[in-house]
C-alpha cells in the first residue's frame, strides 16, 4: 500500500491550486514526527505526516481534523511557546474538545508551562478554563487554587501569576466557587492587580457564586463605604470601587436577589 503526502509548506502556498491536496511531493525523513502508532487516522485510512512546524495535514481533507492528535496538539504548543514565546491557546482549545485526552497530555502540557515566560504563563493560567471538567483534580488544585491560596506557590511567585490563578477561578463555575472567599479576601486587602482579577473571576462566576457569600460581599461593601467616608484615601476608595463592581453585576442578573 501506497501513501501520498502533501507538503504543508507547499499546501499554504498553493491554497488555490486545484491539485493542491493531491501534490506527491514528501517531506524530508528528518522533518518527520511519527505521531502514536506509525501515525494513523483513527479511521486507519491516511497515513499523516508533520512538517518541522508540527502542522498536520492527511491527504483527505475531511480526516485533517481528525488526525490532530493530542501528543501532536502538545508539541505544536510547545514549538509556538519556543519560537514566539507565547501560548498557543488554539492548541490548548483543541486538545480540551478530544475525547480522549488523558493525565499524560495534561502532565505534558503542564511541564511546558512550568518553563514559560511570566506573561505566558499569566495568559496559560488564566485559560485553563477552557478544560472544564476534563482538567483533572491534582492540576485544578495545583495551577488554580494553590497560587490563589499560597502566594510562595511554585512558580507563582509573583503577584501578576497569583492574579492569574483568582482570574481561572472564574472559569470553572461552581468548581471554582468554593474557592471564591480567597477571591474576595484579595478584593479587601491586596493591591490593584489582584484586585482587578478578582473582580472579573467573581463577575464570570455570577450565578455559580453562593447566597450567603452573595451577602457577605454587600456588607464587605457597605464596611468599604463607611471606611472610605471616614478615611477618603485612594487605597479605601479603590477596595470600594472593586466591591461596587462585582456586586453590581451580580444584581443585574436574573438569579441575583432582590
Amino acid at each position: 500500500m501506497s501513501y501520498e503526502f502533501i507538503d504543508v509548506g507547499e499546501k499554504r502556498r498553493r491554497s488555490d491550486d486545484d491539485d493542491a491536496r493531491t501534490s506527491t511531493e514528501k517531506l524530508p525523513a528528518d522533518m518527520m514526527r511519527v505521531i502514536f502508532e506509525k501515525a494513523m487516522c483513527k479511521e486507519r485510512e491516511n497515513l499523516c505526516a508533520t512538517n518541522k512546524n508540527y502542522s498536520t495535514y492527511c491527504v483527505n481533507d475531511d480526516h485533517e481534523r481528525k488526525c490532530r492528535t493530542p501528543r501532536l496538539l502538545i508539541e505544536q504548543f510547545k514549538r509556538t511557546v519556543e519560537d514566539e514565546e507565547k501560548a498557543n491557546f488554539e492548541a490548548m482549545s483543541e486538545l480540551a474538545a478530544l475525547e480522549d485526552v488523558n493525565d499524560e497530555h495534561f502532565e505534558a502540557l503542564f511541564t511546558i508551562a512550568k518553563t514559560l515566560p511570566v506573561y505566558p504563563l499569566q495568559d496559560f493560567t488564566k485559560n485553563l478554563g477552557v478544560f472544564g471538567d476534563k482538567l483533572p483534580e491534582q492540576y485544578f488544585e495545583a495551577h488554580v487554587v494553590n497560587p490563589v491560596e499560597n502566594e510562595a506557590a511554585e512558580t507563582f511567585t509573583e503577584e501578576g501569576n497569583r492574579a492569574a490563578a483568582i482570574e481561572a477561578l472564574g472559569t470553572f463555575g461552581e468548581r471554582g466557587a468554593e474557592h471564591v472567599k480567597i477571591a474576595i479576601e484579595a478584593i479587601y486587602s491586596k493591591g490593584y492587580n489582584v484586585q482587578d482579577a478578582a473582580v472579573e473571576a467573581l463577575k464570570m462566576m455570577g450565578p455559580h457564586v453562593h447566597e450567603n457569600i452573595k451577602k457577605d460581599l454587600r456588607e464587605r461593601l457597605d464596611r468599604a463605604e463607611r471606611k472610605f467616608n471616614e478615611s477618603n484615601t485612594q487605597e479605601d476608595f479603590s477596595v470600594m470601587k472593586a466591591l461596587e463592581g462585582v456586586v453590581t453585576a451580580w444584581e443585574q442578573t436574573s438569579e441575583a436577589p432582590r
